[in-house]
């Protein structure tokens, strides 16, 4: 009778184990923890500058190229989409690296530390500079930079400055 209950006892151990080993559950459950550590590894959050999108990081803190805060990525997923605040910052080092090129070919001379946008959306250059040293008016983004105090030039007062707010003049 011992031997019978040995066997029915290991019979029933045995088959309890397999209802486990082929129970969807467990089966989640072991799947849920590798795919857990893969997943906490994909979805790490990541931090990036939104002048320099190709600054990142998984932890808040400074950029080391202008030391500003590293913000929230709005899409911190692996899928190659940028968010919309890396696409902006992207377009911004774009349209830095077009001017400088114009700076180099002689075709951009803005009149403000931070050279205005507006000349190179609407001409591809900008003669601001060359405008404001003759006296005439200057794009109105420039004149609301010197406005501001960001004149490129210590020896104009920004009352001397002008433009004609109706639209760009080149």
């Amino acid at each position: 009778m011992k031997r019978s209950n040995l066997v029915l006892a290991t019979f029933v151990v045995g088959v309890i184990s397999l209802s486990f080993a082929n129970d969807p559950l467990v089966q989640a459950d072991q799947k849920k923890g590798t795919s857990a550590a893969q997943s906490k590894e994909a979805t790490k959050v990541k931090y990036t500058c939104s002048m320099h999108p190709e600054v990142k990081s998984d932890k808040p803190g400074k950029c080391p190229k202008c030391k500003m805060n590293l913000v929230l990525s709005e899409n911190p997923d692996s899928t190659g989409e940028r968010s919309p605040s890396e696409k902006i910052a992207k377009s911004k080092e774009l349209l830095d690296e077009a001017k400088e090129e114009l700076m180099e070919a002689g075709k951009y001379s803005c009149c403000t530390n931070h050279s205005c946008n507006t000349c190179a959306f609407e001409h591809q250059s900008c003669t601001c500079y060359k405008s404001l040293k003759a006296g005439k008016p200057v794009c109105n983004e420039c004149y609301a930079g010197w406005q501001r105090g960001d004149g490129a030039d210590k020896n104009i007062k920004k009352n001397q400055v002008k433009t004609t707010y109706s639209g760009h003049m080149h």
